[in-house]
């Protein structure tokens, strides 16, 4: 957080077993402080460090532990342990920087936990027991959690609540479940929320602002193309990043701005002049026997 120390990953062997080692800056120098067996790490401020530590027979991330920079690792605090081998975890950090959050999932259900960053117990909190098959994501903004799930919901719906009292029954729809529309994720920011989602297998990005909760699609000149959202670090910011290519553009990536609806392009992957354009892109359709609508994408 100060910019002092660098963690960084190290690995010898070729295999999954890692080290986190740290280097001042200042000085150029190593410090005698590692981490072992490490899968993910997250500064809680200058010297307090939470990371999740794999299982030794099968590098599963099974337990979150709490470490003080230059403290042997032996004395480091548990804060979580995942009994349930068929579960993984994983920690990050809210954009708004006022929490962490503690992700245990499987391949079809999920369970998150939350931590205020201004406690120093570092307490634990369950946001939503988990249940099979219900997986979910939250993050926050003010004073709400933004919840991504799949509850009564199989293309999922983005729901929002108090952080105060964040109880099932108090979630309120903010992107109803749609039949036709898949949401992939979504980026939160200061006064917008940006969803990525997918409806007759092209994917879009609608964007949501927050204040007068009108929305828009960001618009583009092919029909046919693929579009994901970039790495938006900050949160008060009305700029959006995100990666565009298609068959007959090559990898672009955009700064947006959510308010002017206005593109800028940061970078783009260079092609051999005209390399693709004497060539056309369509989508057709097919039908399979039980009548689902296969979609298909011709280059020619």
């Amino acid at each position: 957080p100060n910019n002092t120390v660098m963690s960084y990953f190290e690995n010898t062997t070729g295999n999954d077993d890692y080290t986190i080692k740290f280097k001042n800056l200042k000085t150029n120098e190593l410090l005698a402080d590692s981490l072992i067996k490490p899968s993910s790490i997250l500064w809680i401020n200058d010297s307090i460090i939470i990371y999740t530590l794999q299982e030794e027979k099968t590098n599963r991330p099974y337990k979150v532990l709490k470490h003080k920079l230059n403290d042997n690792q032996l004395n480091d605090e548990l804060i979580f342990h995942e009994m349930d081998e068929l579960y993984n975890l994983s920690v990050s950090k809210s954009k708004s920087k006022e929490y962490v959050f503690i992700s245990s999932s499987s391949s079809n259900t999920s369970e998150q936990y939350f931590i205020k960053m201004n406690d120093t117990a570092l307490a634990l909190n369950l946001f939503y027991p988990r249940e099979l098959n219900h997986e979910y994501y939250i993050t926050h903004v003010n004073d709400k959690f933004y919840v991504l799930t799949n509850h009564k919901a199989p293309n999922k719906r983005l729901v929002v609540v108090d952080t105060a009292d964040y109880a099932m029954k108090k979630w309120k729809e903010v992107v109803p479940h749609n039949n036709e529309v898949f949401i992939n994720n979504f980026e939160l920011f200061d006064n917008h929320i940006v969803i990525h989602e997918k409806e007759d297998a092209q994917p879009r990005l609608r964007v949501i602002n927050l204040t007068t909760q009108k929305d828009h699609i960001i618009k583009f000149k092919e029909d046919i193309y693929s579009v994901s959202i970039g790495y938006n670090r900050d949160f008060n910011t009305d700029t959006l990043q995100f990666s565009y290519s298609s068959f007959l553009t090559p990898n672009t990536i955009y700064n947006y701005n959510m308010e002017t609806q206005e593109k800028i392009i940061v970078k783009r992957r260079k092609w051999k002049e005209n390399k693709y354009s004497p060539f056309k892109v369509e989508r057709i359709w097919a039908t399979a026997k039980d009548g689902k609508k296969i979609p298909i994408t011709l280059f020619y």
